[in-house]
């Protein structure tokens, strides 16, 4: 039976339509004034608890003064001055006399000296578990009532109050906070995103489309920046053709490379300064040893193989001519005797060399391991490599007739003899001379 997906981009876009805008609608409806209570209810909370604080320090200060041996009337006013200039439409603190109900001190100064019965404001405790009836203000502070509350006037206005008697005096410090102006925005607006759920759900179909679309590209961007270090942390593992055949998933990744130049080079004079060097220096030192040699290794387009103790392997020629190769690694020995003879010079007690012996041959190069892989080497020519390097001579490289061969006239051949190397038996060797490169 043939199905019929004529109508289908058309039904998908009407019910997302219709999926966005009920979305939308019941949250107007259901979430929206839900939301606008626990903020309400959130508010007076903390706004009562700023009143008590406010209060609280406000009593200490006066208590403070008059225990100081300031005069009522001087300390007076200096709470006066501390309170003029407030907005009184907001919130403010002033100072009662209980026994009058007078104010003492207000940030208008009109009030002062008038009676607070005058407010006909009925006071009612925000301790819900009490149910206690309202009561007149001048009532509550009459008892000794000295806790969070609220004051509801005759307007319909309220305000949220906490009262902090002064010791030693008939005086109460009140603070208020202007309540039905927060309650009246948060109505307008509880009544705004109700009747505006509707609207935003006809037209939230579009901008959610872009929306996603920005999000999307943000997300993809996200992704490229990690695939970047990704592949930039692969790239300092391996080299870029074989970190591209790992990231094409190629289950066995090796090759065999006819002419590859590979380079060992051991520290001399390493166990009896590690013996006397303590771990923190041991490992500071070689670091800033091995990422100079890292460093040359980069600059002469060479890979780094491995570090094995105090011993660095690398090699050239995979990628290109063998002749390029072994130059390259040649040169790059001569600066890596360099560098450590310059190292070595910062700790004048043991002096450090390198001896450093290069071969070139046949091998196979591959990744082996599922965790913690890495790029290796094998065959003859990297056993040949190391057996000259520990035959040869500190601050010398020694290399192989056949690595000789590739260096034309760039660099000086001197001293070429035939040693016995173990495994090998007789092997034609000689050093790439300290004058470097021949002109």
């Amino acid at each position: 039976m043939k199905t019929d997906f004529t109508h289908a981009p058309a039904k998908l876009a009407v019910f997302t339509f219709l999926a966005v805008f009920a979305s939308i609608v019941g949250v107007g409806v259901l979430v929206v004034p839900f939301v606008v209570q626990k903020v309400e209810g959130r508010y007076l909370l903390i706004q009562a608890d700023t009143n008590a604080r406010q209060a609280k320090a406000l009593a200490n200060f006066a208590a403070l003064r008059l225990k100081e041996g300031i005069s009522q009337e001087e300390v007076t006013h200096e709470l006066q001055v501390l309170l003029t200039g407030a907005d009184t439409d907001r919130g403010f603190s002033c100072v009662v006399h209980r026994g009058t109900t007078e104010f003492v001190c207000h940030p208008k100064s009109m009030a002062l000296g008038r009676s607070i019965t005058t407010k006909q404001a009925n006071f009612v405790e925000m301790d819900a578990t009490r149910n206690d009836p309202p009561v007149p203000w001048e009532d509550a502070m009459a008892r000794g009532y000295f806790g969070p509350g609220s004051l509801f006037y005759p307007d319909g206005s309220s305000e949220i109050i906490y009262m902090a008697s002064v010791p030693d005096t008939d005086w109460t410090v009140t603070t208020h906070e202007n309540t039905s102006r927060v309650r009246s925005e948060l109505e307008s607006l509880n009544r705004a995103m109700i009747l505006g759920a509707a609207l935003i759900g006809f037209i939230l179909a579009i901008p959610s489309s872009l929306a996603a679309r920005l999000v999307s590209r943000r997300h993809e961007k996200r992704i490229e920046a990690e695939q970047a270090r990704s592949e930039k942390l692969l790239l300092n593992i391996l080299p870029p053709s074989i970190a591209e055949r790992l990231k094409n998933n190629e289950a066995v990744i090796a090759d065999r490379h006819p002419d590859v130049t590979v380079l060992f080079a051991d520290i001399v004079g390493f166990t009896p300064w590690a013996a006397k060097t303590s771990a923190e220096d041991l490992v500071d030192r070689l670091n800033q040893i091995f990422s100079r040699f890292d460093d040359i290794c980069v600059s002469h387009r060479l890979e780094k193989i491995k570090t094995i103790g105090d011993a660095y392997m690398l090699c050239g020629g995979i990628d290109g001519t063998a002749e390029d190769g072994a130059q390259a690694v040649v040169a790059a020995g001569l600066e890596m005797i360099q560098a450590i003879e310059e190292e070595s010079s910062k700790d004048g007690e043991i002096p450090l060399s390198l001896r450093v012996g290069v071969h070139t041959g046949e091998l196979v190069a591959g990744v082996i391991g599922k965790r913690k892989f890495s790029y290796d080497l094998w065959g003859d020519a990297v056993n040949t490599a190391s057996r000259l390097e520990s035959g040869g001579e500190p601050s010398r490289i020694q290399i192989s007739e056949a690595t000789a061969e590739l260096l034309g006239e760039r660099f000086l051949i001197e001293g070429k003899r035939v040693i016995s190397l173990k495994g090998i038996g007789d092997f034609p060797v000689s050093f790439v001379g300290s004058q470097g490169a021949s002109s």
